[in-house]
C-alpha cells in the first residue's frame, strides 16, 4: 500500500519511474524482511500527504465531511502511534503549510503524541526510556552530535563495543549502500532547493538531518530518511530513454539479490 499511495505523489509530480526506486530501495526490503514498523509508518504518512494536497486544492475526494484536514489527521495520529520518533520530523511540514487551518488538527497531534507517550511511559517505565538515550548496550549515547555516529562508523568502524567487524563483501556493499544514500541526501536537498517543486522532501530532508543526532546509526536515520521522495526521483531527473532502463533493471536485481541474501 505504501509503494501505491507513493505512485500516486510521484505520478502527480511528473516522475512515475521514481515508484520503482522506492519499492527496491535497500532500507524498505530490509523493513520487509525483519518485520519492522517502517511500512506501514510509510503508508501512513505517504496517505497524510496525498490526502493534504487534495485537501489544498488537487482534488476533494479525500475529504471527510468533518473537515478538509480530517482525513490528514487520522493517517498522521495513526502514524505517530505506530512511530512516534520518526513522525515528528514530517510533523513541520504540515504544520506550515496547512497554515492556520491546520493549526487545531496540530494541536490535536501533539495531544496525540502526550497521551500516547504517557502511556508507554505508564507501561514499561522511564528508566527503559533513559538507558536507551544514554546508550546502554550500545557503547555511545543515542543523544549527541548530528551525524558523529554515523561517520564514525564509517571511517572507524561501529561505535559498538562488541560488535563484530563487517568484512569482505559484505563490507563493500554495506559502504556503497551508505555513501549513495548520503550522496542522494545532499544532491536531493541541492536540487529540491533550486527547483522548489516538493517542499515536503525539501522541508523533511532539512529538518530531519538537523534535529536527528539520536538516529546517527545507518539503521535509524537511513530508515526515517528514506520516506523522502525526492530521493527516488533522482534516477529519472538525470537519466533518459534507454540509460534510465538500464539503471531501472540494475536497481531491481540488486535489490532483489540483496532480500536473497538476507533470507537464506
Amino acid at each position: 500500500m505504501s509503494v501505491v499511495i507513493f505512485h500516486k505523489i510521484v505520478s502527480k509530480q511528473g516522475h512515475p519511474t521514481a515508484t520503482l526506486f522506492y519499492a527496491f530501495n535497500p532500507i524498505l526490503l530490509v523493513s520487509v524482511h525483519g518485520g519492522m514498523i517502517e511500512p506501514l509508518h510509510f503508508m501512513l504518512v505517504f496517505g497524510a500527504l496525498l490526502a493534504f494536497k487534495n485537501a489544498n486544492g488537487e482534488r476533494s475526494l479525500m475529504d471527510l465531511p468533518f473537515g478538509r484536514y480530517t482525513l490528514t489527521t487520522i493517517l498522521l495520529a495513526l502514524a505517530l502511534i505506530a512511530r512516534p520518533d520518526f513522525t515528528i520530523f514530517p510533523l513541520l511540514f504540515f504544520a506550515i503549510y496547512g497554515g492556520r487551518r491546520f493549526l487545531p488538527n496540530f494541536l490535536l497531534l501533539i495531544g496525540v503524541m502526550v497521551f500516547h507517550g504517557g502511556y508507554l511511559v505508564m507501561r514499561f517505565g522511564l528508566d527503559h526510556f533513559i538507558s536507551f538515550t544514554q546508550g546502554v548496550g550500545y557503547g555511545t549515547s543515542m543523544l549527541g552530535f548530528p551525524f558523529y555516529n554515523l561517520f564514525y562508523s564509517r571511517f572507524f568502524g561501529s561505535v559498538e563495543p562488541n560488535a563484530v567487524p563487517i568484512s569482505g563483501l559484505n563490507l563493500i556493499i554495506n559502504e556503497t549502500i551508505a555513501w549513495t544514500v548520503i550522496g542522494a541526501i545532499a544532491l536531493s536537498l541541492v536540487i529540491a532547493y533550486r527547483r522548489r517543486d516538493d517542499e515536503f522532501s525539501l522541508m523533511y530532508l532539512t529538518y530531519g538531518s538537523v534535529v536527528q543526532p539520536a538516529y546517527s546509526y545507518f539503521a535509524g536515520f537511513f530508515r526515517f530518511i528514506s520516506l523522502t521522495p525526492y530521493l527516488y526521483r533522482l534516477p529519472s531527473i538525470f537519466f533518459k530513454g534507454w540509460v534510465l532502463k538500464v539503471v531501472m533493471v540494475g536497481y531491481v536485481i540488486g535489490g532483489l539479490g540483496l532480500l536473497m541474501a538476507w533470507l537464506f
